[in-house]
């Protein structure tokens, strides 16, 4: 029997440049138990290795992608209480980037919103959020929709789409940024924001934050040009 391929980028399609490694999949399920008190076994199926592969882009992806499900979330950030959250009136600084291309009375959508911390970053906009995990709220300003949900009524209708350390959480990130370039008007913009690599978080062998089933993907500006590219995107600043 043949080796089967290895899986393509997600981005651009093409095989990897190189295996990273294999990670045994109730390894990694006991760190988050112990490092977290999170349950993570469910959101990996019945898989039991998963694996890193570097991109000719320079983006690391885990294959399979396996995001977190409701549970292992409900864990984690329980976990992380208050210090996952920037502290009041000091904005992250990527809030601070994006907030130049907002004009006074632009509409700008927050994909991913969480507690909405660019809004406070952007008060001359008209601000809307959407996260699913915070669909009990409210408040008029926020959704629990999907971006996919929303996108087939707001098709064009804002000035700025963003996303927040977003995209490296899911499976398809290429289908989610062509999805925030849709909901653009003609020359409005689209700001995102993800964890980088090499940074601090990737030189640390194995840290348990940039892993399955939290990140499956650590990003390179020629990959995030790619994406942008492969979305009808102009690159304006990486």
């Amino acid at each position: 029997m043949a080796p089967a391929a290895p899986p393509p980028c997600p981005i651009t399609g093409e095989p990897p440049r190189r295996h990273i490694q294999s990670v045994d999949v109730d390894f990694l399920c006991g760190l988050w138990k112990f490092e977290f008190g999170a349950e993570a076994r469910a959101s990996f199926g019945d898989a039991r290795t998963v694996d890193l592969y570097e991109s000719p882009t320079g983006l690391h992806y885990f294959w399979p992608p396996f995001p977190g499900d409701n549970t292992f979330y409900a864990g984690f950030y329980k976990a992380l209480g208050p210090k996952r959250f920037p502290r009041a009136g000091v904005p992250r600084p990527e809030f601070v980037l994006a907030s130049r291309v907002v004009k006074p009375g632009d509409r700008v959508l927050d994909v991913g919103c969480g507690f909405a911390g660019f809004k406070a970053v952007v008060p001359q906009a008209r601000y809307f959020g959407l996260d699913p995990n915070f669909a009990e709220r409210a408040v008029d300003w926020a959704s629990g929709e999907s971006l996919e949900q929303h996108v087939t009524t707001y098709e064009g209708q804002y000035d700025v789409a963003c996303a927040f350390q977003v995209i490296e959480h899911l499976a398809d990130p290429l289908a989610e940024v062509q999805r925030m370039a849709r909901v653009v008007r003609a020359g409005g913009h689209v700001a995102i924001g993800v964890p980088h690599v090499p940074s601090a978080m990737t030189r640390i062998p194995n840290f348990l934050v940039n892993a399955p089933p939290h990140h499956l993907t650590w990003w390179t500006r020629e990959a995030l040009r790619a994406v942008a590219t492969r979305s009808g995107l102009e690159v304006v600043s990486v």
